[in-house]
């Protein structure tokens, strides 16, 4: 059975030449974007929501074993 791939928006430290792109080396990355919101610095990691401002990032395809990686560096279930 194959498995959907996941599409994900970055920045930060995940981006392209940053510290933690090394877990979307098996990823495929398609393009860069920006969306439209707000960062918030709540510590050890950062928010955006949804709304004024613009985010600059990227996007992936990921598969979901990616995914879970992503997920515990983000510390979420």
């Amino acid at each position: 059975m194959k498995t959907k791939p996941c599409y994900i928006f970055v920045y930060g430290t995940l981006k392209r030449g940053q510290g933690n792109n090394l877990l979307l080396n098996d990823a495929q990355f398609l393009f860069e974007d920006i969306m439209l919101g707000r960062l918030f610095d709540l510590g050890q990691f950062p928010a955006m929501i949804f709304g004024k401002g613009h985010v600059y990032g990227e996007v992936w395809k990921i598969t979901p074993e990616i995914l879970s990686q992503l997920d515990r560096l983000e510390g979420t279930p």
